[in-house]
């Protein structure tokens, strides 16, 4: 099986699995140097937005102490530049009650 990403891999909950994931993704192909971005605690007041590389993806998340929930995009999409967008004015509310 080629392992080289025709699209975005989303990876959702994968913190405890970050080494492991990167790891095989490069054993089956992938490029060490593919984009990835790193959303943690996302849509809170508390949201980080982190860059790296699959090769670089565990080192990075342990120095920068990534915890869950976090959500791991790998792909072209990763390196795109991000809109800065303000800060909301107060915490985001639940839209269901």
């Amino acid at each position: 099986m080629d392992g080289r990403l025709k699209g975005t891999l989303v990876i959702l909950m994968g913190v405890t699995r970050v080494a492991k994931s990167s790891e095989l993704l490069i054993q089956a192909g992938q490029d060490a140097a593919t984009p990835v971005l790193i959303v943690q605690d996302a849509a809170t007041p508390f949201q980080r937005v982190l860059r790296s590389t699959l090769a670089d993806l565990a080192r990075d998340c342990a120095t920068h102490r990534v915890a869950p929930p976090a959500v791991f995009v790998i792909g072209p999409t990763a390196g795109l530049e991000l809109p800065q967008i303000p800060a909301a004015a107060e915490t985001p509310r639940t839209l269901v009650p």
